[in-house]
């Protein structure tokens, strides 16, 4: 083959290859329907990340909160040394086994289930934002009632647990184990660096918009949070008496 045959074959031969390369059949293109499936499954895959991490979560603060409250019971019950029994409770929980409080002035103590959180008053239950931002600090007392030095009924309320995980914290969980309590428990309430003992009558289970419970002549303290846990569904009550209350008949 010639010089210029050869020149001329090789000039066609690299417009052909040219022409090939820059057609639509040799760019490789995705179909346009694959992007939105992708989406779908990067959504997707998102959402059962966050769901996984969120129930992981609430699982072991779940976990921690029922270990921690049954290693005490255990210890109570099978501890024969009452100065051993006091100091592992103090450890396990904050208050003792005495009712004390870091919270003279205004505090819920529950020494059954761990609880020693500040009492917040005047706190409107129907106000969701504002009671939200208190809750984040202790335990409400309810707009209205009435303070442990008074007749009627102190109406106190907090979480239970909250399903979204940002929020949890110890008084976002306080009244997680309010379950646990039963027939005969003590709660106290410090009030001006005086501590007032309620013993607990009733455990109820009542629906979320169930409001009898707030209606006494009598000094009462009612305790609420959301049950099951977590959840707005039904209401758990508890409620307690001061010592020298003797009408078991009153709800």
């Amino acid at each position: 083959m010639s010089n210029s045959h050869s020149a001329t074959f090789w000039r066609k031969y690299s417009k052909k290859r040219l022409k090939k390369i820059f057609t639509r059949h040799y760019i490789p293109t995705l179909p346009e329907s694959s992007w939105g499936k992708n989406i779908i499954i990067i959504l997707v895959a998102i959402f059962s990340f966050f769901f996984i991490s969120t129930l992981t979560y609430l699982s072991l603060v779940s976990l921690i909160l029922n270990l921690r409250y049954y290693a005490t019971q255990v210890v109570l019950k099978n501890q024969p040394f009452k100065i051993t029994r006091i100091v592992l409770t103090s450890i396990a929980f904050n208050p003792n086994l005495q009712g004390s409080t870091r919270y003279p002035q205004f505090g819920l103590v529950i020494p059954k289930i761990g609880v020693d959180a500040p009492i917040i008053p005047h706190v409107d239950p129907n106000n969701y934002k504002g009671y939200m931002k208190v809750l984040k600090r202790g335990v409400a007392l309810a707009q209205g009632s009435s303070y442990p030095n008074e007749n009627g009924v102190s109406y106190i309320f907090a979480h239970s647990t909250n399903l979204n995980p940002y929020w949890i914290s110890y008084y976002n969980a306080i009244f997680y184990l309010l379950n646990k309590l039963k027939r005969g428990d003590q709660i106290f309430i410090w009030y001006h660096n005086k501590r007032y003992t309620y013993t607990v009558k009733r455990v109820l289970i009542t629906s979320k918009d169930d409001k009898s419970f707030l209606f006494s002549s009598h000094k009462k303290l009612v305790l609420q949070t959301c049950y099951p846990p977590g959840t707005s569904l039904k209401r758990l009550i508890i409620i307690a008496y001061p010592p020298d209350y003797r009408n078991d008949k009153e709800r």
